[in-house]
Protein backbone atom coordinates (compact mmCIF):
# COMPACT_ATOMS: atom_id res chain seq x y z
CA UNK A 1 0.00 0.00 0.00
CA UNK A 2 1.44 3.35 -1.04
CA UNK A 3 1.85 6.34 1.13
CA UNK A 4 -0.69 8.78 -0.27
CA UNK A 5 1.69 11.72 0.08
CA UNK A 6 3.98 10.04 -2.50
CA UNK A 7 1.30 9.84 -5.20
CA UNK A 8 2.21 12.30 -7.94
CA UNK A 9 -0.13 11.47 -10.82
CA UNK A 10 -3.62 10.28 -11.58
CA UNK A 11 -2.16 7.05 -12.94
CA UNK A 12 -0.59 6.25 -9.58
CA UNK A 13 -3.86 7.12 -7.86
CA UNK A 14 -5.80 4.76 -10.17
CA UNK A 15 -3.29 1.97 -9.50
CA UNK A 16 -3.62 2.48 -5.76
CA UNK A 17 -7.40 2.47 -6.09
CA UNK A 18 -7.30 -0.84 -8.00
CA UNK A 19 -5.01 -2.39 -5.40
CA UNK A 20 -7.32 -1.30 -2.60
CA UNK A 21 -10.36 -2.65 -4.44
CA UNK A 22 -8.64 -6.03 -4.94
CA UNK A 23 -7.72 -6.14 -1.27
CA UNK A 24 -11.28 -5.24 -0.24
CA UNK A 25 -12.69 -7.97 -2.54
CA UNK A 26 -10.34 -10.56 -1.04
CA UNK A 27 -11.33 -9.58 2.49
CA UNK A 28 -15.02 -9.59 1.58
CA UNK A 29 -14.63 -13.02 0.02
CA UNK A 30 -12.93 -14.34 3.16
CA UNK A 31 -15.73 -12.98 5.36
CA UNK A 32 -18.41 -14.45 3.10
CA UNK A 33 -16.66 -17.84 3.16
CA UNK A 34 -16.57 -17.72 6.97
CA UNK A 35 -20.26 -16.79 7.12
CA UNK A 36 -21.16 -19.61 4.74
CA UNK A 37 -19.21 -22.04 6.90
CA UNK A 38 -21.01 -20.86 10.03
CA UNK A 39 -24.37 -21.11 8.30
CA UNK A 40 -23.64 -24.63 7.05
CA UNK A 41 -22.53 -25.85 10.48
CA UNK A 42 -25.54 -24.25 12.17
CA UNK A 43 -27.82 -25.87 9.60
CA UNK A 44 -26.25 -29.29 10.28
CA UNK A 45 -26.74 -28.78 14.02
CA UNK A 46 -30.39 -27.79 13.56
CA UNK A 47 -31.01 -30.77 11.27
CA UNK A 48 -29.46 -33.04 13.90
CA UNK A 49 -31.71 -31.65 16.61
CA UNK A 50 -34.80 -32.20 14.47
CA UNK A 51 -33.64 -35.75 13.67
CA UNK A 52 -33.27 -36.48 17.39
CA UNK A 53 -36.68 -34.97 18.07
CA UNK A 54 -38.27 -37.14 15.40
CA UNK A 55 -36.55 -40.27 16.70
CA UNK A 56 -37.58 -39.48 20.29
CA UNK A 57 -41.18 -38.80 19.30
CA UNK A 58 -41.30 -42.11 17.45
CA UNK A 59 -39.90 -44.27 20.27
CA UNK A 60 -41.22 -42.47 23.34
CA UNK A 61 -44.90 -42.55 24.18
CA UNK A 62 -46.90 -39.45 23.65
CA UNK A 63 -46.91 -37.34 26.79
CA UNK A 64 -49.99 -35.47 27.73
CA UNK A 65 -49.64 -31.92 29.01
CA UNK A 66 -51.04 -32.85 32.42
CA UNK A 67 -48.66 -35.82 32.72
CA UNK A 68 -45.72 -33.44 32.68
CA UNK A 69 -47.35 -30.49 34.43
CA UNK A 70 -48.59 -32.13 37.65
CA UNK A 71 -45.26 -33.57 38.88
CA UNK A 72 -43.55 -30.26 38.19
CA UNK A 73 -46.21 -28.35 40.11
CA UNK A 74 -45.98 -30.80 43.03
CA UNK A 75 -42.23 -30.25 43.30
CA UNK A 76 -42.59 -26.48 43.13
CA UNK A 77 -45.32 -26.42 45.77
CA UNK A 78 -43.42 -28.75 48.11
CA UNK A 79 -40.34 -26.55 47.94
CA UNK A 80 -42.38 -23.45 48.78
CA UNK A 81 -44.00 -25.08 51.80
CA UNK A 82 -40.65 -26.01 53.32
Amino acid sequence: MNNFSQIRSLKQLQQEKQQLQKRARRQESAVLNDLNGLHASAQKWINGVFRLKNIASFFLPKLEFATVLFPVLKRVLRKRKK
